[in-house]
């Protein structure tokens, strides 16, 4: 009653298992939890919420009238997030749920985030490599080979193999500055402007 007050959507479950069947149909933002119920105790929803990959990085928050230093550090040590004792003070209980709240929105977006910038990364590496010459030009009396690495993560740094005229060969080794899907752009870029003047020049 006091969440929903406040404009919270809340789903109550009467004892663990009915929890847990709650939270497989769909996971809330957030969860409530009293350690004496019947059947599964809070501490063993927590554990079991904690080792399913679907719901362990919800936050979880036990209320409950144990004070005991051993029960806090139980429900800590299961997966909770914070305890509140009983009897509460409301806005206590409505402050720690935005705290916590707020984080979680906090964690998605980070991994949100991360998510993008990975995909960036794996775009800018296929792009970076269709631009290295896979197949290198075998000239008479030489004898290429070549190798690229990036030192951390995908780069913009670039080699070709150019043919001039008169049989001879530029060859371009370039190190571009920052890292990710622009300098691969840029790479991408320069890469191009050097072989059209290449061919329009020699």
């Amino acid at each position: 009653q006091i969440l929903a007050s406040q404009g919270y959507k809340v789903r109550v479950a009467v004892n663990g298992t009915q929890a847990l069947a709650s939270m497989a149909q769909a996971a809330p933002d957030l969860v409530l939890l009293d350690i004496k119920m019947p059947g599964l105790n809070g501490f063993e929803v927590c554990q079991q919420l904690k080792d399913d990959p679907g719901t362990r990085d919800i936050p979880i928050i036990f209320i409950s009238a144990l004070d005991d230093l051993k029960d806090r550090l139980q429900g800590f040590q299961s997966g909770g997030v914070d305890y509140i004792t009983k009897p509460f003070q409301l806005e206590e209980v409505l402050a720690r749920v935005r705290t916590h709240l707020f984080n979680r929105r906090a964690q998605q977006t980070l991994a949100s985030n991360n998510q993008r910038m990975q995909r960036e990364l794996d775009l800018a590496g296929k792009l970076q490599m269709s631009f290295i010459p896979r197949d290198l030009e075998q000239v008479d009396g030489s004898q290429f080979s070549s190798v690229l690495q990036p030192a951390r993560e995908t780069s913009g740094d670039f080699y070709d193999f150019i043919p001039l005229a008169n049989g001879n060969w530029g060859i371009v080794t370039a190190d571009v500055t920052d890292k990710g899907l622009g300098a691969a752009v840029f790479m991408a870029l320069t890469s191009t402007l050097i072989r059209t003047y290449a061919a329009q020049y020699q």
